[in-house]
């Protein structure tokens, strides 16, 4: 296609979900309505509306489609996430793309898109472990990871890794570990086939060698909490069913949970948890609420995320408070008395998501619509700490979402986080981010990918209800005007912040093009 010849390109099949396109199923793809013609106006006035199917990216000139298969033959950027700190902190695990460490970094060519995060299907995908210091050498653990790797987590005494994975996609998932001394790879949770998440082991306390998780069987809604031993082949024990809940925080000592309401997400309770002589768990409490209290009960308050603080005392809250603000507020975890607040600036507040809580710090990630920000905060007083400058970018999109990972871990200490961040121009990689000064270290020396920067801007597009759709334009910088390819994401709210799209962006300034996602 000539440079030039049409200044905007709308892919029917990604609209299609969002103006309500063809069933589910259908082969067809229908032309973008006079919606989106308006809509593709509205950014550039001489654009040109085009059926998917008069797109040909074949009709560029030789020489565009020679550089742009030039780029698409380098190696795919090298990606690393989610990365997880081991009970002492000396120790950081992470899933890496490629051959990533200290001074050697080979790249066999692999997938970058949501690696460890999102469960994808990825081959060439390695577990690592590194002393928790910027450019120590990464440890390559010999195991073949699953098709899903989500929520990895440490054992207690450092020795393996557990994880969450489906290996069927069926939405079963099974919790498994892998020993970090042999690498060998052992199913924990037996049993029927169910829908688990966890484990959460205890911080501190007495209950060490034992793990809760949630696990329900796959038509079933709602919660169901078991306990068992953290090793293969022990018998899980039922503590609490209802339904409408879910798990929303676990005490550091596992002595106590947090649950909250499942179909609004306005409401949270208190569940107290005794051991009794027999070594097992079991919920001894009846609920009692946490939040919302007094007159924010008639707002209809909006909970987004849960924790506990360190000392097992306060419950750390992220709320909307049934407005446009969002604020995390810490309660007393008896009575529900607010103790502290932290107001968002932002306006709107955006969704929190990732929260952690360590030594004298919590930190969480701000969704912003169109990108993502750090907040680091004092757990004691929640006056915000030094900004941490990673760049216009993201953490993992939509890592609250049940079938994602956050890629945000804290220090035991609570003096470092390490948080996958993605930008236009680079994959998702793990810095180290010191919670008191906000200094920023990559944990890795893996070199950027290849090929030319991606610049990108917010645009506000008028829309036909008189709103704007906030709209990320991705493009190289060279300060030239070029045509634009425009995808519309029609599937969860989470599906396009600023991040890196991996290999296909970097031909599109040999296209002549840029891109533009709608982040709603």
């Amino acid at each position: 296609m000539a440079r030039g010849r049409i200044t905007f390109w709308l892919f029917a099949a990604s609209l299609t979900a969002a103006c309500g396109g063809a069933r589910r199923g259908h082969d067809s793809v229908r032309a973008p309505d006079v919606r989106a013609a308006r809509l593709a106006c509205s950014v550039a006035p001489s654009a040109a509306v085009i059926r998917a199917d008069d797109f040909d990216p074949t009709s560029s000139r030789p020489e565009d489609e020679a550089k742009a298969a030039e780029l698409l033959a380098l190696p795919a950027p090298i990606s690393e996430a989610p990365p997880r700190f081991s009970p002492d902190g000396k120790l950081v695990a992470f899933v890496g793309s490629g051959e990533v460490g200290n001074g050697g970094v080979g790249n066999p060519g692999v997938g970058n898109r949501g690696v460890g995060s999102q469960g994808g299907n990825q081959a060439g995908r390695s577990l690592y472990v590194q002393e928790s210091s910027a450019g120590a050498k990464a440890r390559r653990i010999p195991v073949e990871l699953p098709k899903r790797f989500l929520r990895p987590l440490f054992s207690p005494d450092g020795q393996y890794i557990y994880f969450t994975t489906d290996q069927d996609g069926d939405e079963a998932f099974s919790i498994d570990r892998i020993d970090l001394r042999s690498g060998a790879l052992e199913e924990v949770t037996g049993g029927e086939k169910r829908k688990r998440t966890g484990p959460f082991f205890a911080k501190s306390g007495r209950i060490l060698d034992r793990f809760l998780f949630t696990c329900r069987k796959l038509d079933q809604r709602g919660l169901v909490l078991y306990e068992q031993a953290a090793r293969p082949g022990s018998a899980g024990v039922e503590l609490y069913e209802q339904a409408d809940r879910y798990l929303a925080a676990v005490r550091p000592d596992l002595e106590q949970i947090v649950v909250g309401e499942l179909s609004q997400a306005r409401a949270l309770w208190v569940i107290d948890v005794e051991r009794p002589k027999a070594g097992e768990l079991r919920a001894a409490s009846e609920p009692r609420q946490l939040y919302p209290l007094g007159d924010l009960v008639a707002k209809g308050a909006r909970v987004q995320a849960v924790e506990y603080a360190p000392d097992g005392d306060r419950v750390f809250v992220a709320t909307d408070e049934g407005g446009q603000r969002t604020h995390v507020v810490a309660l007393d975890a008896r009575t529900g008395r607010e103790i502290k607040r932290f107001t968002e600036p932002c306006i709107p507040g955006g969704d929190v998501q990732g929260m952690v809580a360590a030594g004298d710090s919590i930190a969480f990630i701000v969704d912003l619509g169109t990108h993502h920000q750090l907040r680091v905060l004092d757990a004691r007083t929640l006056e915000p700490r030094a900004p941490a400058k990673l760049g216009f970018g993201s953490e993992v999109p939509g890592s609250s979402h049940p079938n994602n990972t956050s890629g945000l871990a804290i220090s035991p200490d609570g003096k470092y986080l390490a948080v996958q961040w993605s930008t236009p121009s680079s994959p998702p990689r793990v810095q180290l981010v010191d919670t008191h000064s906000g200094s920023i270290t990559p944990l890795t020396d893996a070199p950027p990918p290849d090929g030319p920067e991606m610049d990108v801007q917010v645009v506000r597009v008028p829309s036909f209800d008189g709103l704007e759709i906030p709209t990320l334009v991705y493009r190289s910088k060279d300060g030239e005007k070029h045509p634009v390819v425009m995808q519309i994401h029609g599937r969860f709210a989470y599906a396009s912040t600023a991040r890196s799209h991996g290999r296909t962006p970097r031909a599109w300034p040999s296209w002549g093009a840029a891109r533009a996602d709608t982040t709603r």
